[in-house]
């Protein structure tokens, strides 16, 4: 008979959390923890996009600091997803 492991419940940031993330108002030690659970959360992965994708369909303009955020964020997250 095979034994079932148990895995204890995963602790996931609040969505408050991730929208501070993604307008990088988070510190970088922060950051880093917040997009290593992103990496392995599929849950918290697409809670983020789903940020990240409300902001750039904001109908208000972002300024060129706060589209070069978004872009870094998602560049940041594929580059953790590749790795």
């Amino acid at each position: 008979m095979s034994r079932l492991e148990i895995v204890p419940p995963r602790s996931c940031p609040d969505p408050e959390l991730w929208a501070r993330f993604a307008a990088g108002m988070c510190p970088p030690d922060q950051s880093n923890s917040l997009l290593d659970h992103a990496v392995g959360c599929d849950d918290c992965a697409s809670r983020l996009r789903d940020i990240v994708n409300a902001v750039s369909l904001d109908p208000a303009p972002l300024d060129a600091a706060g589209e070069a955020a978004v872009e870094a964020l998602a560049d940041r997250l594929d580059r953790k997803r590749s790795t």
